[in-house]
This record gives C-alpha cells, structure tokens and sequence, in this order.
C-alpha cells in the first residue's frame, strides 16, 4: 500500500512537471518545422541511408549524435504548421 501511495506521489509530480513544461512551451516562440535543423539532417540522413550512400550500421548512430548535438544547441519549440 505504501508502495502504491509512493509511485501515486511521483506520478502526480511527473504530471505537475509535464504541464509546468506544456506551458513554457506554448509561451515561446514556436517555428515551422520546415525551418527547422534537425528536421532536414533526418530527412538528408535517411536519404544518405536509403540510396545505400552510408551504410545503415553508420547512419543510425550518425543520425542519434547529430539529433542530440542539435536539440542542445536549439531550445525553441517547432510546429507541424506555419510558425507563430
């Protein structure tokens, strides 16, 4: 029981957190995700991949760092839509 009271605890702070987030997010600017970097490396990474220019056993590992490089040198959020 005291387990349950526990995990309910930390679920009810994961929440609080999620929407204390949701909310900084929609209070920033947001761009088209046309704009956006990390989009176009996906998109040229699985194009390399696809035409067998970079084998996969590179790619995928390539794509995982440049993801990560890139998500820490942007904070602003994107949208599927035109930008705000």
């Amino acid at each position: 029981m005291v387990n349950r009271l526990k995990m309910a605890a930390k679920l009810w702070a994961i929440l609080g957190l999620y929407e204390k987030i949701r909310k900084e997010a929609e209070m920033k600017e947001a761009k088209s995700l046309i704009w956006s970097k990390t989009f176009w490396t996906n998109v040229i990474m699985l194009v390399l991949t696809a035409a067998d220019i970079m084998p996969p056993k590179y790619g995928v590992p390539t794509m995982a760092i440049a993801n990560v490089i890139l998500r820490l040198m942007s904070n602003q959020a994107v949208v599927l839509g035109p930008g705000k």
